[in-house]
């Protein structure tokens, strides 16, 4: 005899709706602040990195800067010519026995004391003879130096025991026959607010030559 299925042992499944196609799918993870938090780290690392860099040129730049101040105070050493001090001025402040006799000679040219004359050397004269570049420099530069211009400021010149005179003026000399090689030339020297190279001789200030003021 079959067994017959009793009404509750069959188990009615859903009927199956429609299908509209759209999948429901999970929400994704807000990783959004992680990320932000990785983007900040790596600025600071780059703005760590940058100020290490930046410090190491530093450090860098003052041991050459001090490097070379002390080889240069020991170049100078050398020569037996003092190393200029931190003002350049030496007018203000000078050291040697020259400096202070070309200071006296800056304070009474600029003050109009015609004493400052009398610190000069050899009065400068126009010779019968063409005369060489150099010595035409010295002779056009002692004339310079005993006319009406200003000495605006003084500084040490590239060769040991010369001195600049930088000047606020007109200046001109007379003609001169210059040789140089085996060419010679006539010029009559004007320039406007030269630079005077001078030095000191048996107490005395004689002219090397003029320069075009920086």
């Amino acid at each position: 005899m079959s067994k017959r299925h009793s009404a509750s042992a069959i188990s009615c499944a859903p009927a199956a709706g429609p299908s509209t196609g759209v999948t429901a799918t999970p929400p994704a993870r807000q990783d959004a602040p992680q990320g932000l938090g990785e983007v900040g780290a790596a600025r600071r690392d780059r703005r760590w990195t940058w100020f290490v860099l930046g410090a190491s040129v530093l450090l860098a730049l003052g041991i050459v800067a001090g490097v070379w101040t002390l080889w240069n105070r020991g170049a100078f050493a050398a020569t037996g010519y003092p190393a200029p001090p931190a003002d350049p001025d030496w007018s203000k402040a000078p050291v040697t026995e020259d400096e202070r006799l070309c200071a006296d000679f800056v304070k009474k040219k600029n003050a109009g004391d015609p004493a400052a004359a009398e610190l000069l050397g050899r009065t400068p004269a126009v010779p019968s003879e063409p005369v060489s570049r150099v010595e035409a420099d010295r002779l056009q530069t002692d004339y310079f130096l005993r006319q009406d211009v200003h000495i605006v400021g003084t500084r040490r010149g590239p060769t040991p025991g010369t001195l600049i005179l930088s000047t606020k003026g007109v200046v001109r000399a007379p003609r001169l026959e210059v040789h140089e090689g085996d060419s010679a030339s006539t010029e009559a020297r004007a320039m406007y607010s030269p630079d005077l190279t001078v030095e000191v001789h048996d107490g005395k200030i004689f002219g090397v030559r003029p320069a075009l003021g920086q």
